[in-house]
């Protein structure tokens, strides 16, 4: 019942922990379980055996632990083992004893299960619980399933209201595993709603809802659909003002062949009122917009030495423009095309290559691209990269001629592709174990116009910046992750962007200058032994026009200013809870509009989440 053995080798390319999974007769289990529980600092890792039984637990870090093998229908298996180092290659081979009856066992059973420790015992009987719950359904029986439960409330004050918004968030997730194919569902409800506090009859009413489903095959596939419906109404003196956002995608990759790899997206997104704030607004942003996009990429890996990708998509928006020669319904295609590769010239040498296209209103631009990616030493890897239009749009284009992307910061494209005119890269970073540091610096000059989001709450939506043909944005880009002590992990981003020189062309085709700046930092830190998460963040942004002719006026600036504070503390390291408990606190305090009249939201959300 509590047979295994263990092998150690010298460090090689398969340095880790990985074994099989036996029934008594040898034969090898597919789909147990195997959990490996750090006594240290009490991680938990879980794999499940394939078809011949096997399993691969990675690099463990140094230390003691149980580890547990467990399949329905067998007594589990408990054995103990010591990591010497990291890098060490160690073998386990677990035997598991068939159960035929859980009575026959007697106490030889519950002899194991005391020797089980708490974080895996929960797994397993939620395992157990499950199937009992499904024997004699007509549908299969998940070989793996967990789920999760988080539950917020607080209130939002709102200056600009003179009052307060009560402010609800529940957020799901399911995931289990049938045969070969695990599937994922989570999903989001927020709502927003003014508590009658308000000045006069200002009323915030919002709600924000979010669902996924994922699936994914033995042979690597993936398949995703997920929908976002969003709608918030602002009434003050009898006046509404709806914001609507509403979006759906769907997704499907798979290999081809043994080098080969294809995907596929589809979205359709409707929106009103939620690319445009005001008059501060491009001329290119319509009030109200459907957008159809689609597309495709191939790669493939040639050998060790070289791989090729290319890529194809196609847009199709329908909006409705507020103002200009242009005013009313517009509709706009767009097809971009790729192509980009790699090609090794000695192991420590990797060159980069690519062009760039986009087709819209019958005008076509090229953009060359190319890289070097230097191997300095095992730690140290040095890049750079540029690229530049040969040829560009016409932007003496009557306004509201020209497109415009939506895009969130930290999920953009990858500097110097798709909307740059001219852009040059060079990153430096170092890798070694827990401890990796980045330093990176961008300059662009954009030949579309972009809005930059820099939140992803639909609520915080006016957290945004715009960048417009002509601008030219200097970014330091710096990534810090390092091991405190053997308990604390803590990781630094701080991004810092400045420039501007562009044409804005506001709402009645009048031009102004751009300028913009913005600094986002974060700090987020892991304190293991209890268990303890804090994330810090501290967003700044300021967007001015200024006019460029003497007749007009100066627009209100963009200048906000935002400190987040999160914790999240896991109540299993103070108490025996039958599952994973959370509690959670979300503060934010921010600012914006003009100096010296700054409004003031504060928000503090406080709630508990649970893992089954």
């Amino acid at each position: 019942m509590l047979g295994a053995s263990l092998s150690a080798a010298a460090q090689g390319p398969t340095a880790g922990v990985e074994g099989t999974v036996r029934a008594s007769e040898k034969a090898p289990i597919a789909d147990a379980h195997v959990f490996a529980y750090a006594l240290s600092d009490f991680h938990l890792t879980k794999v499940v055996t394939d078809v011949l039984g096997s399993f691969r637990l990675g690099m463990l870090p140094a230390g003691l632990y149980q580890i547990v093998a467990y399949k329905a229908g067998f007594i589990p298996a408990v054995v103990a083992l010591t990591r010497p180092t990291a890098d060490r290659q160690q073998i386990l081979e677990l035997s598991l004893v068939r159960e035929p009856e859980r009575e026959a066992a007697g106490e030889d059973y519950w002899e194991v299960r005391n020797q089980i420790p708490p974080d895996v015992l929960r797994e397993i009987e939620t395992l157990e619980v499950l199937r009992s719950a499904l024997i004699g359904a007509d549908f299969p029986v998940p070989d793996r399933f967990a789920a999760n439960l988080e539950a917020q409330t607080g209130v939002d004050d709102i200056a600009a209201l003179g009052g307060a918004a009560q402010r609800t968030r529940t957020g799901f997730g399911v995931s289990s595993q049938f045969d070969r194919v695990a599937m994922n569902i989570s999903g989001e409800l927020n709502r927003l709603e003014t508590d009658g506090s308000a000045q006069g009859d200002a009323e915030l009413k919002g709600t924000a809802n979010s669902l996924s489903l994922g699936l994914s095959g033995s042979g690597s596939s993936r398949f995703n659909l997920s929908t976002s419906r969003n709608h918030l109404v602002l009434t003050q003196d009898g006046q509404e003002t709806p914001v609507d956002f509403e979006h759906l995608r769907l997704s499907y990759s798979t290999p081809i062949g043994s080098r080969g790899h294809s995907a596929f997206s589809a979205q359709v997104t409707d929106e009103t009122n939620f690319y445009r704030s005001g008059e501060a607004a491009p001329i290119d942003v319509p009030g109200a917009s459907k957008t159809l996009e689609l597309g495709g990429t191939y790669s493939l890996t040639f050998s060790e030495r070289s791989m090729i990708e290319g890529g194809l998509s196609y847009r199709a928006r329908e909006s409705n423009q507020v103002g200009g020669r242009t005013a009313g319904d517009l509709s706009r295609d767009r097809v971009d095309l790729f192509g980009r590769g790699g090609y090794r010239l000695r192991p420590a040498m990797l060159i980069e290559f690519g062009v760039y296209s986009v087709l819209r209103d019958g005008q076509l631009a090229l953009t060359p691209q190319g890289g070097l990616v230097l191997q300095l030493n095992p730690h140290w890897q040095l890049s750079a990269k540029a690229s530049g239009r040969v040829n560009s749009f016409n932007e003496d284009l009557p306004g509201g001629q020209q497109d415009f992307l939506p895009v969130y910061f930290g999920e953009t494209p990858p500097a110097c592709q798709e909307a740059e005119k001219q852009c040059y890269q060079v990153a430096l970073a170092r890798s070694d174990g827990d401890n990796l540091i980045s330093l990176g610096a961008v300059h662009r000059e954009f030949g579309e116009t972009l809005r930059l989001y820099f939140s992803q709450d639909f609520f915080d939506r006016s957290e945004s910046v715009y960048v417009v043909p002509g601008d030219r944005l200097d970014e330091l880009q710096v990534s810090l992750t390092r091991r405190l002590s053997p308990n604390i992990l803590t990781r630094l981003r701080s991004n810092v962007a400045a420039g501007g020189g562009g044409t804005f062309l506001a709402t009645l085709e009048d031009g102004y200058q751009n300028e913009v700046r913005y600094v986002i930092t974060s700090l987020d830190t892991h304190f293991q032994s209890t268990s303890t998460g804090v994330f810090l963040a501290f967003h700044q942004l300021h967007q001015s026009l200024e006019p460029l002719g003497s007749h007009l006026l100066p627009l209100d600036a963009i200048d906000s200013e935002r400190l987040e504070l999160r914790v999240q503390q896991d109540l299993n390291v103070l108490l025996d809870l039958p599952a994973d408990w959370a509690l959670q606190l979300n503060m934010e305090l921010a600012r914006n509009g003009e100096e010296g009249s700054r409004e003031v939201r504060r928000r503090v959300l406080g709630g508990i989440a649970v893992k089954f």
